[in-house]
């Protein structure tokens, strides 16, 4: 099983916490950041993407059921437009747009 963790850094480069914000998933890749949430996409087929929030132990990830399933790799964030550019982690790999029109997830 594979999942996302978060690590603290003070401004002298210490390690000051560590700690998991996602798990129960599989190959997660490189994912995506728009303010304080992170994207975690799973590069498996029949994967999710997941939205997290690493700077807030107590939030819940989310699994963003509305956009689908796929071998997804990354993911960014167009806020004038609310939409999602996904790519794909294929040779041949498309670019999705999903344009976000209600809740989009499922709390874990």
């Amino acid at each position: 099983s594979g999942g996302c963790n978060a690590i603290v850094i003070d401004n002298n480069g210490e390690v000051i916490d560590a700690y998991n914000v996602l798990n129960n998933t599989s190959l997660n890749c490189a994912g995506g950041k728009y303010g304080d949430i992170w994207w975690s996409c799973e590069e498996i087929e029949g994967g999710y993407i997941w939205q997290t929030y690493p700077k807030d132990k107590s939030k819940k990830s989310i699994r963003l059921d509305n956009i689908g399933t796929g071998v997804y790799e990354a993911v960014t964030y167009h806020k004038d437009t609310k939409t999602l550019y996904i790519t794909e982690d294929k040779p041949d790999g498309n670019l999705f747009k999903y344009i976000k029109s209600k809740k989009m997830g499922t709390k874990r």
